[in-house]
């Protein structure tokens, strides 16, 4: 998954406390070559934390994933071999449907999948729905109309701050 939702610690309202360090709200910080984690809310503790590499699923037999010496996230590699067909308009075919090269597509309101290499049928899925955590008198709605993902809702008293780039889906 892109995003990691790990469990809130309930804090005295002096910072986000994560494997026994205290960061202030908007502090981030990684955890080895896991996580990019944020400080949310300072006072109540809240952080949440992203996968630090991207996930490489669905690749070809003919491909893997290379991780270079002393960084954490690596990339993929393919092996050369005999020409491989090409899809009309040099596409991917995803479920019955060619798409084209960094298209993008929803998959049963559970991934987002993007064609990164059409040419060689390479796509890259992620989970679709941010995961909250949020305070216990929040709750999450059901998606909007024509939307995927639940939606958080909280009394007025309850500021909810929304992760960089968040958009609904």
């Amino acid at each position: 998954p892109d995003k990691v939702s790990l469990p809130t610690v309930i804090s005295t309202g002096s910072g986000c406390l994560y494997k026994g360090s205290i960061y202030h709200q908007g502090d981030n910080w990684e955890d080895g070559c896991v996580y990019n984690c944020t400080c949310d809310d300072e006072q109540s503790g809240h952080f949440s934390c992203q996968a630090l590499c991207p996930v490489y699923d669905h690749l070809p037999n003919i491909c893997k994933v290379v991780i270079p010496n002393g960084q954490c996230c690596g990339h993929v590699e393919c092996s050369p071999v005999r020409p491989l067909p090409t899809a009309p308009d040099e596409g991917c075919f995803f479920k019955g449907q060619y798409y084209g090269c960094s298209e993008t597509v929803i998959d049963d309101c559970k991934y987002k999948c993007e064609f990164v290499s059409a040419n060689l049928g390479f796509y890259r899925c992620k989970e679709l729905c941010y995961k909250w955590d949020l305070p216990a008198s929040c709750t999450l709605r059901e998606p909007a109309q024509g939307k995927c993902c639940k939606t958080p809702s909280c009394p007025p008293w309850i500021s909810i701050e929304y992760p960089k780039g968040y958009k609904e889906e």
